[in-house]
């Protein structure tokens, strides 16, 4: 029942660690895709098409935000670490709402670009 406690307060490492860590493996997965996408691009000289566009914007978008988040936790550290929590992140429930409405925004867009892609090209066939 100890280390529940980590979790539930605000103080508590275990919170401070756990949100770290989901910063840490969101920042690093979409860097991730900022560098394959940067990459390919170089490599095969080609004009990328509309959906890697999108894809290296919500990456490089994504990445930044989870840097910001950590940079605000950072600053708090070197500066006031007696005020130190998890507030630190400056990640509230108001602020999740505007990121998971982008994040919709995003694969609405993508489904609906793959849609209209399938019906040009069944178009396309049929004549």
């Amino acid at each position: 029942m100890l280390y529940i406690t980590y979790l539930l307060t605000y103080e508590g490492l275990g919170r401070i660690g756990t949100t770290a860590f989901f910063l840490g493996t969101v920042g690093g997965i979409h860097v991730g895709f900022v560098i394959l996408i940067t990459l390919v691009y170089y490599s095969s000289r080609e004009e990328m098409s509309s959906i890697c566009v999108s894809l290296y914007q919500w990456s490089l978008y994504m990445a930044l935000l989870c840097l910001f988040h950590f940079s605000e936790f950072f600053t708090t550290a070197i500066y006031q670490p007696t005020s130190l929590s998890y507030d630190s992140f400056i990640i509230n429930h108001r602020y999740n709402i505007f990121i998971t409405i982008s994040l919709v925004y995003v694969y609405i867009s993508y489904f609906l670009y793959f849609l209209v892609k399938i019906i040009q090209l069944q178009h396309w066939q049929h004549g």
